[in-house]
C-alpha cells in the first residue's frame, strides 16, 4: 500500500471518529435534562406550612429510659415517639431517643441527628451519648418507614424524589417534616435552650437539612 493511500484512509479514519464524537455529544445533550424556567420562588412553596408543623399535636410520649456513662458523667437516655403527621388513613409515629446530662440544671443547646436512607437512630446512640456528655441535649429519630417509626411512608426507589403528582408524593417530603416536627419537640421541652438548636445529618439526614 503507497503513501497516499495510507493517507487516505488516516484521513478518512480521522473524519469519522470525529463526527462519531460530535454526534454522541449532540445525542447526549438533547437527552439530558435542562431547565427552562428559574427556580421556584417564595410563592411555590407554600406546600411548607411550618406553622402546621408546630401547632398540630405531638401526642409525644415518653416510654423508656436508661443510662449510661461516658467520660466519668452519667448521661440519660429516654426513647420517645410522636406524631409526624397523617398519611392517608394512618397517622405517622416517629421513634427516637434524646440524650441528656442527667444532672443538667439548665436549658442546653440540642441537637437533631438525621439518619441516611433506611438507616436508624440507634446508630447515632453513641455518638448522642457522648456529645450529650459534653453539655447539649441530642436528639436522633428513625425517619418514617425506618427504625421503629410507622412503615409508611416507606422509602423505595420509585418514591423517593417522585413529585409527579406534588411535593407531597416525594418521600423526602415526609422525612423532611418528621424532622421539623422533631424540632418542635425539642422547643416543647424546658431542658432545652429553643435559642440554640441545630440540625445535622448524614446522606439522605444531610439532605435533610437544606429542606
Amino acid at each position: 500500500m503507497n503513501r497516499s493511500v495510507q493517507g487516505l484512509l488516516k484521513f478518512i479514519l480521522s473524519i469519522s471518529f470525529s463526527l462519531t464524537l460530535v454526534l454522541s455529544i449532540l445525542s447526549f445533550a438533547v437527552q439530558t435534562p435542562r431547565r427552562f424556567s428559574n427556580p421556584p420562588i417564595a410563592g411555590d412553596i407554600g406546600f411548607w406550612n411550618i406553622s402546621r408543623a408546630v401547632e398540630e399535636p405531638l401526642d409525644l410520649e415518653f416510654y423508656e429510659e436508661e443510662f449510661k456513662e461516658e467520660y466519668d458523667r452519667l448521661i440519660k437516655v429516654r426513647w420517645l415517639v410522636y406524631t409526624s403527621e397523617r398519611y392517608g388513613e394512618a397517622e405517622v409515629r416517629i421513634n427516637g431517643f434524646i440524650a441528656q446530662p442527667a444532672d443538667q440544671t439548665e436549658p442546653l443547646p440540642a441537637i437533631l441527628m438525621l439518619h441516611g436512607t433506611n438507616g436508624s437512630s440507634k446508630g447515632f446512640l453513641d455518638q448522642a451519648v457522648y456529645i450529650a456528655s459534653r453539655g447539649y441535649v441530642v436528639m436522633a429519630i428513625d425517619a418514617p418507614g425506618c427504625g421503629e417509626s410507622s412503615r409508611e411512608p416507606a422509602c423505595t426507589v420509585w418514591n423517593i424524589v417522585n413529585v409527579s403528582g406534588g411535593p407531597k408524593g416525594a418521600y423526602y417530603y415526609h422525612a423532611a417534616w418528621s424532622a421539623l416536627r422533631a424540632v418542635t419537640v425539642l422547643t416543647s421541652l424546658p431542658e432545652v435552650d429553643p435559642d440554640r438548636i441545630v440540625v445535622a445529618g448524614a446522606s439522605m439526614g444531610g439532605l435533610e437539612t437544606y429542606m
